[in-house]
């Protein structure tokens, strides 16, 4: 069982790398571009999210993630507005150019995912689907594991 873990912890790296590759982009940018985007992708799904609330969503530190909050103000990709009853609190939300740069983002992983995805048959993707399912399932209901 360990080798075919390794195996899974190996493969599941390389397919990871390709969906989240950017050609000719160095690999601290890739990183930094998909934390950028699991921010982004938050705060579409939580408008007026707090820095505290984004922090615990990227497993991270409040002072890491208050940087790369910080770049993405800066970038214009969000706007930080106080909360009206509490001056300690800070809302984030999406710009205009934050929505453009996530459907961006988005669509370039789509299509290259269409393009991986065009090379298996259909009843392989069917069972990858069902396969991650029930590892997301488990993960759900299991998040300490």
């Amino acid at each position: 069982m360990d080798a075919k873990i390794d195996k899974l912890i190996s493969l599941t790296m390389q397919i990871g790398k390709f969906i989240g590759c950017q050609p000719n982009v160095a690999f601290e940018e890739r990183a930094a571009t998909m934390l950028q985007f699991h921010v982004l992708s938050f705060l579409e799904k939580q408008p007026q999210a707090k820095l505290g609330d984004v922090a615990k969503h990227l497993n991270a530190s409040v002072s890491s993630t208050t940087q790369l909050v910080e770049r993405l103000h800066k970038t214009d990709l969000i706007s930080r507005t106080g909360d009206e009853t509490d001056r300690r609190i800070t809302h984030l939300t999406l710009t205009e150019e934050g929505i453009k740069k996530l459907a961006q983002i988005k669509e370039a992983k789509h299509s290259r995912m269409k393009k991986l995805f065009s090379q298996i048959d259909d009843k392989d993707v069917d069972d990858l689907i069902r396969i991650q399912e029930k590892i997301a399932k488990s993960i759900q209901e299991n998040p300490n594991l």
